[in-house]
């Protein structure tokens, strides 16, 4: 008989949990997805990554230029010489960056008065299509941005300031894990 009961709760209880999950995923509501265009100047507003620490409002972010470019010319664009003792990536690296998406953007803060929990975290920012998603090349990003103390993605300006920025998402169309062609990162 308790084992009777005990079944009977159990199947009660598994019952109403469905039904809460299947009330919960009809009520959802799909994010919004925009698009904008090159040159285009968006504002952040109060749009978030992660958590609602974030504070970005104020901030507007224009894409400028995008660029594919082999690892070579990557590093040839900026005057940076490799040290063949110390490379930013082994030669035998599965994570070899052989061709580099670079997205150059303008940054402003449009706020009027100084707000220091204010800014920008590029660690977040992805490039991402259906079957990938790529994140900011930490190194190239370094080598990219020298004025950012120890490589920082996480941006800062003074009021009416802007900066201009460029983030590199790396891609190697020759990798056997994880095989992302050019054409794939035009498409996308």
């Amino acid at each position: 008989m308790k084992q009777r009961i005990w079944k009977t709760g159990a199947a009660a209880l598994l019952f109403l949990v469905g039904i809460r999950i299947v009330w919960i995923n009809s009520n959802v509501k799909a994010p919004v997805v925009k698009t904008y265009r090159e040159q285009e100047e968006v504002s952040i507003r109060n749009n978030i990554f992660t958590d609602d620490s974030e504070n970005m409002d104020g901030y507007m972010v224009k894409v400028i230029d995008t660029e594919i470019l082999s690892y070579d010319a990557y590093l040839e664009k900026y005057h940076y010489k490799e040290d063949p003792g110390q490379p930013l990536v082994e030669p035998d690296d599965t994570m070899l960056p052989e061709m580099i998406y670079e997205i150059s953007i303008d940054v402003r803060n449009r706020n009027e008065t100084d707000d220091a929990d204010s800014g920008i975290d590029f660690f977040n920012y992805k490039l991402i299509d259906t079957d990938f998603s790529l994140s900011v090349d930490r190194p190239l990003y370094a080598i990219a941005n020298p004025d950012m103390e120890d490589g920082s993605l996480c941006v800062h300006l003074n009021p009416g300031t802007n900066q201009i920025f460029h983030l590199p998402f790396s891609f190697s169309p020759s990798s056997e894990d994880i095989s992302i062609t050019e054409q794939d990162i035009k498409n996308a």
